[in-house]
This record gives C-alpha cells, structure tokens and sequence, in this order.
C-alpha cells in the first residue's frame, strides 16, 4: 500500500451514518503561491473515524502533517485517504507540490538530523 505524508490546514471534518455505514471525511487547505496558484486551496479527503475524535475543534484551522494511502476513487479513478494526522514535525518527507523548494529540502534535512539523533 503506498503511502506519503502531506502537509495541509485542516479546517475541519465530519462523520455520518447512513443505514449502518460510517462515512468520515476532512475538510483540508493546500497552501500554494505559484504564478498560476495562490492563496489556500480547498479539498476534501475521507479519513478514518479516529481521526475526527482526535481533532480539537478549537485549534482549528490548524496545519498538520497528514499521513495518506491512496486508493481507488470512484470512476476509477484514484484519490488519497486519510490514515493518519502526525504531530508536529512527526513527518519527515517534504509537503506535498514543494519537493524541490529550498524551504522543503531544509525541512526535510532538519526531519532527518531529528531521526539522526533518537536513533
């Protein structure tokens, strides 16, 4: 199963129970500041039911590395579940759409040296 850890606002999620079925789902932000890009994009991702009782409602907007596992989607297409919401600066790969900035690299090398010295 292939997973990646995303950075994202979390702005809030939601849980529902049709005829017996859970359905969770969290409502997330994508900072971008491209040419053709700015501001914080919208998205929706489902999520496990956990992560909604781990959530505090007063911290929210909040950023948080997220850790996800794509999967099919409907159409066949494929789209990204939520497994995971780390604490902060639990993640060590770089946020998602920013792999070659200088801040990314920086920040992956300080997840690395963190890594470095627990082992």
């Amino acid at each position: 199963m292939m997973q990646q850890t995303i950075r994202v606002d979390v702005l809030g999620a939601r849980r529902i129970t049709v005829d017996g079925s859970t359905f969770c789902k969290l409502w997330l932000g994508q900072r971008e500041d491209t040419k053709d890009v700015k501001g914080v994009i919208p998205m929706t991702m489902s999520c496990e039911p956990e992560l909604i009782d781990q959530l505090d409602t007063q911290a929210l907007p909040r950023q948080h590395d997220v850790r996800v596992r794509l999967q099919m989607a409907g159409g066949g297409k494929t789209g990204m579940h939520a497994l995971e919401i780390l604490e902060d600066g639990a993640a060590t790969q770089p946020p998602t759409g920013t792999a070659g900035t200088a801040e990314a690299k920086a920040e992956q090398a300080k997840g690395n040296q963190h890594q470095a010295a627990k082992s």
